[in-house]
């Protein structure tokens, strides 16, 4: 998509990631953080990935594993693994959801930048079906942050269908969160080709990787290793590697974003509500 000078200017303008008051409203910039959306990302990468690194120590150092290869959840699943991960995984979550946010409204103002004067954009996309993807994306990904909550708050030993039920909606919320967002990238071409066609790439591969873990469940329930304790179950062994496989694409694609935030930065602002004929008056009152 090409961008007409205009156009470019408002791609360079940083503090516009927030949203635009309204013309009754003097907005003063208070407090202006210039790193902070990238850092916000980077912290969601890095603090699930020591949490789990962690609890991997402590579950083979502790000797609560009998074989090598372990699904993600039985590190979390006795003390100290599960204390350990559920203080990381908060504060990681708390991360990943104010990435989220940022990713929203960096979305948001991409399409604040093309041409609103027909419906579609330069390369034929519906805005309005652009708009309501970034929005229902928005939704599907914080679902996704609350299942991440409710893996690390909710362990199998104690309340097992609780756990399931949040490891299931963090894993497919996220794998459509990051599908939605790809076709976003194709069609507000919002970073290189490198990466958008890259993120393809770690779609087609989480896909892959959940549908060989089902394979690999359900063969092992015909084969009667039902619990994933048994010595002789290889197939949770290989279903316990691509759930591995699967959350280090998750996370390399959100690391993906991390040139796109380079450039933005942080505003917090301070508005006072003017009123029609009237001075500026105190919103709390």
């Amino acid at each position: 998509t090409k961008f007409t000078t205009s156009q470019t200017q408002c791609l360079m303008d940083l503090s516009s990631l927030i949203p635009l008051p309204d013309k009754e409203e003097e907005v003063r910039v208070a407090w202006r953080f210039p790193r902070v959306p990238k850092f916000v990302v980077i912290g969601a990468v890095v603090l699930p990935i020591f949490s789990f690194t962690l609890t991997y120590c402590l579950y083979f150092g502790l000797g609560h594993s009998h074989f090598a290869v372990r699904m993600l959840s039985d590190t979390i699943n006795q003390l100290p693994e599960s204390q350990v991960g559920a203080f990381i995984l908060g504060i990681a979550n708390f991360f990943m959801g104010s990435t989220l946010f940022m990713r929203y409204y960096y979305v948001k103002h991409q399409i604040k930048c093309l041409d609103h004067s027909s419906k579609n954009g330069e390369d034929g996309t519906n805005l309005n079906r652009v708009r309501k993807v970034n929005r229902r994306g928005l939704i599907l990904g914080w679902a996704s942050v609350i299942g991440a909550h409710g893996v690390a708050s909710f362990q199998e030993s104690s309340a097992l269908p609780a756990h399931s039920l949040s490891a299931f909606v963090f894993f497919f919320g996220t794998w459509g969160y990051f599908v939605a967002h790809a076709w976003l990238d194709f069609h507000l071409v919002l970073e290189t080709r490198f990466l958008r066609r890259l993120r393809v790439v770690l779609c087609v591969g989480e896909f892959l990787c959940f549908t060989g873990m089902s394979c690999c469940m359900i063969i092992s329930a015909c084969n009667g290793h039902v619990r994933r304790d048994d010595p002789d179950a290889l197939e949770w062994q290989f279903a316990a590697a691509l759930e591995v496989a699967a959350f280090l694409l998750f996370m390399l694609q959100l690391a993906s974003w991390t040139p796109g935030f380079s450039t933005v930065q942080l505003d917090v602002g301070l508005s006072d509500i003017v009123l029609p004929n009237r001075r500026s008056v105190n919103p709390l009152q």
